[in-house]
């Protein structure tokens, strides 16, 4: 059985929200821009010729206190997320593409400051994966369909812009 690498990244970020609908705080939608740099977490990680961008479409549940354990968290929000990234180096790490479940756990620490917990696992497809003879650069990711789990810590500054007619 041959062992296969299973991918793992490290990426500083910055993230800029294009836009959030929300219907009464139940339900939402936003679509996200982040951009960033993958953190070297192994021996011969494969150079980085341009910055890791992602492009990432969420949508889901705002629980918002219907039932006592939504307090306990802080009122969570849990649904899909799905995401299309460029991982920094196109010829040799390629693109991957995936679909999650989310779970965000946030604190507002003030009216337009606030930090956002999250935790997502799903499955990802990845464009380029390590081959002996046309790709033996990429030593990271091993299959072209894997298991994908990501854990992240954003500080959201919150921008009002108020626009007059």
């Amino acid at each position: 059985m041959r062992l296969q690498t299973i991918f793992y990244t490290w990426m500083l970020a910055a993230c800029v929200t294009g836009f959030s609908l929300a219907q009464a705080q139940k339900k939402y939608f936003n679509a996200d821009i982040c951009a960033g740099f993958n953190v070297k977490n192994y021996p011969g990680f494969p150079e980085q010729q341009s910055p890791t961008t992602v492009l990432r479409m969420r949508a889901g549940k705002h629980y918002n206190g219907s039932k006592p354990w939504h307090r306990n968290y802080k009122y969570p929000y849990a649904g899909i997320n799905v995401s299309i990234a460029s991982l920094g180096n196109a010829k040799v790490l390629g693109y991957a593409g995936a679909v999650m479940f989310d779970f965000i756990l946030h604190q507002k620490l003030s009216t337009r400051f606030q930090l956002e917990e999250g935790l997502s696992l799903g499955a990802a497809i990845y464009t380029k994966k390590f081959d002996k003879v046309e790709n033996p650069s990429n030593i990271v990711v091993g299959s072209r369909a894997t298991a994908f789990v990501s854990a992240s810590v954003s500080a959201v500054w919150l921008l009002k812009i108020i626009m007059h007619s």
